[in-house]
């Protein structure tokens, strides 16, 4: 994908209570927690004692809010997800390792919870216009599938532990869409269609979630 200049990929000049930062190899006293560089022209003391270069979500005390004039600053370390929830923003990706096709759609990052609404890309797919999503209407939890240029059935046929049929692909999706249907060429990237699929299938998500 290309950069995306996001909420927690703040400038030096921006101001968040909230700011990604790693872990300094910076000598503190015993109990003292850590070091971390977030960005910021001086670096932050968290409570927290963590190894070097471990990335970590750090909320800044208030009285360090806005300050670019103190000796450092200080903060707590805390959910990646936590500026998420409370300020609704967004804040980056996580990356979970699926060790065979039939794991993307067992698995999941969300303390167990399964997937509710499962979408696979294909050229093979029903257009997208002409599908009803009302059943999954209020949906928690959707997982949107890719595959690279010989699909996602190419995914599956080179997953040797796979015991997935190629006919029976589709059936692992609540939907199989086509999302660019008059494409006009053998292949789409697949940079190319997570853009593509993103952009018309944001209005119906959005729609499910009301």
């Amino acid at each position: 994908m290309n950069p995306l200049d996001s909420n927690h990929h703040l400038r030096i000049d921006e101001w968040c209570e909230y700011r990604e930062g790693a872990v300094l190899n910076r000598p503190v006293k015993e109990n003292e927690g850590s070091w971390c560089n977030i960005g910021l022209l001086k670096d932050c003391k968290i409570n927290q004692k963590l190894q070097e270069k471990t990335r970590v979500t750090v909320k800044l005390n208030e009285k360090n809010f806005g300050d670019n004039n103190l000796k450092n600053f200080s903060g707590n370390a805390v959910s990646v997800s936590e500026p998420k929830e409370k300020l609704k923003l967004y804040w980056g990706y996580l990356v979970r390792i699926a060790n065979n096709f039939e794991e993307v759609f067992r698995q999941s990052s969300f303390n167990g919870e399964k997937y509710d609404f499962i979408i696979g890309t294909s050229d093979k797919g029903n257009n997208y216009k002409d599908v009803n999503y009302s059943e999954y209407r209020d949906f928690k939890h959707c997982l949107m599938v890719f595959g690279g240029l010989s699909g996602i059935e190419g995914m599956n046929e080179f997953d040797e532990k796979s015991k997935i049929k190629d006919k029976d692909i589709e059936k692992m999706f609540d939907v199989y869409l086509n999302t660019c249907p008059e494409q006009g060429c053998r292949t789409i990237r697949t940079e190319e269609a997570v853009l593509i699929t993103l952009s018309v299938m944001k209005p119906i998500l959005d729609n499910l979630m009301q």
